[in-house]
């Protein structure tokens, strides 16, 4: 009996879980297509080499679609750790709900993936460049190879971190997809006010994010980290997840002093001279505020006022190169809900590629496992008819 044969588009998050719940299947064929050196260079770079894989906290409005979160309704975090747990991964829960391998290191996760795919033909350093259909097979086609496959998944990923593909929009032209660019999302913001003297500085904070009528729409408290132009660190990031969503011009206010009341920081200053920050922030920020605002610091209360409202104008997000995720890529109305093409049944899309796009939390890895195992799971489903 011929088997059925499957290619799967990309060695990431999402195609490398799809492969791995379908390698044990003897009616198939898997062949996954990396252009890259080797697998998983994402999951490797996911949590600063950590890999937070996953997150058992609310899934409510964590993404840019709620489409999302009905293809997670059918292969949740749950079932991701249950999944992972049977390939022998020991895992840990931050105090946030962020679940990480119990060795802390993202390799722990790609090796456990990459012990399922015995048998699975690996092809590295094979970018396809377009798919399209000849009869009731599609032909996947690079620089220096043309295959036919029964069945192809498109896991190709996107531009962020310079990662993933930049192939995935011209080789979905052929099969006439709905497609829009990928942008930046979950990146740095270059703002208007100068911080090259606060480069490499961190500081736990509340963060608000003002839209042009000075609303505040978005808010969470974390640590924001000061770059040469602007400022980076998850607050950051997710408050660009809001920002992708919802076009417009923004401002990021900092509250630097969020876990002390109004009260002891008065105390504080009455008893200061106004513009001494040394006793509450490290030397360069402590040295940028006396710089930015000594025409304003006139009394203590002037001056908490200051500093609950640290303000930041932003003028752009920094390029795909320095984002986590990116918004943008198939869209939703092109699929259906077992993510196969609306206009071609036999070809699905996962992951990053989708454009579907989370908060940092380990969010946007569930959706790649979610995507990837809804895919293989149907395309079982098939089998079995």
């Amino acid at each position: 009996m011929r088997k059925t044969k499957i290619a799967i588009i990309g060695g990431g998050a999402s195609g490398l879980f799809c492969a791995s719940l379908l390698a044990n299947d003897e009616r198939l064929s898997i062949y996954i297509y990396e252009k890259n050196n080797k697998l998983g260079k994402k999951i490797l770079a996911s949590g600063n080499g950590k890999c937070n894989f996953t997150n058992n906290g609310d899934y409510t409005s964590k993404y840019n679609t709620p489409f999302a979160n009905k293809i997670i309704s059918k292969f949740d975090a749950n079932s991701t750790i249950d999944y992972f747990k049977s390939l022998g991964l020991i895992y840990k829960y931050d105090s946030e709900g962020r679940c990480y391998p119990y060795s802390e290191s993202a390799v722990t996760v790609l090796n456990c993936l990459k012990s399922t795919l015995k048998g699975t033909k690996i092809l590295l350093e094979k970018e396809v460049v377009d798919i399209y259909k000849d009869g009731n097979m599609y032909v996947v086609k690079g620089e220096d190879f043309e295959d036919r496959y029964d069945c192809v998944v498109c896991s190709s990923g996107s531009l962020a971190s310079n990662l993933g593909s930049d192939k995935a929009y011209n080789y979905l032209k052929t099969l006439n997809i709905e497609f829009t660019r990928f942008k930046s999302s979950l990146a740095p913001v270059v703002t208007k006010e100068k911080t090259k003297n606060l480069t490499g500085v961190r500081i736990k904070c509340l963060l608000k994010l003002l839209n042009e009528n000075k609303k505040v729409v978005y808010t969470e408290p974390g640590e924001v980290i000061f770059k040469d132009n602007g400022l980076s660190g998850i607050a950051v990031f997710n408050a660009t997840s809001y920002m992708n969503r919802n076009n417009g011009k923004y401002s990021i206010v900092l509250d630097l002093v969020n876990n002390l009341s109004d009260d002891e920081l008065l105390s504080y200053f009455e008893n200061r001279n106004n513009c001494e920050f040394l006793g509450l922030f490290n030397e360069k920020l402590a040295s940028y505020l006396t710089e930015r605002y000594s025409k304003q610091l006139n009394s203590p209360r002037e001056i908490v006022d200051l500093i609950r409202n640290v303000s930041f104008s932003v003028e752009k997000m920094y390029p795909l190169s320095d984002s986590q995720v990116c918004s943008g890529g198939v869209e939703i109305d092109s699929v259906n809900n077992n993510l196969s093409l609306k206009k071609h049944e036999n070809v699905y899309v996962s992951g990053e590629l989708l454009d579907v796009d989370g908060v940092c939390g380990g969010y946007n890895l569930q959706f790649a496992w979610s995507s990837g195992a809804v895919i293989a799971m149907d395309i079982k489903r098939r089998l079995n008819k």
